[in-house]
């Protein structure tokens, strides 16, 4: 297996965790009710032969250039986050006294 392939098949290996994982803090009942599954199907889906399917599903995501991550996550763009890391820290060190930070004091 190529280096770019282990890579690739790690990534998938973790997305899938992430998807078990998910069942698990959501509950499987909630997950076929939001689905409009009987409840068994999840457990099948996740178990046997069908647990491939999950893990094909995240070697597809992965070869698209994409990824799981927690619906809470926010992305950022990292040249703007950047940028906007480099205005606070110099805001920041030019500051002299908290009493700076408020709006009309200090002055």
């Amino acid at each position: 297996m190529s280096q770019v392939s282990l890579i690739d098949h790690t990534k998938a290996n973790k997305y899938h965790r992430a998807i078990l994982s998910a069942l698990v803090d959501h509950g499987q009942n909630h997950v076929a009710q939001s689905l409009g599954w009987q409840d068994d199907k999840v457990s099948r889906v996740k178990g046997g032969d069908r647990s491939l399917a999950i893990h094909e599903f995240c070697q597809l995501i992965n070869a698209c250039g994409l990824k799981i991550v927690p619906q809470a996550y926010q992305c950022f763009d990292p040249v703007k986050a950047q940028a906007m890391m480099t205005l606070y820290k110099a805001a920041m060190e030019r500051l002299e006294d908290p009493v700076m930070l408020l709006w009309g004091e200090g002055e």
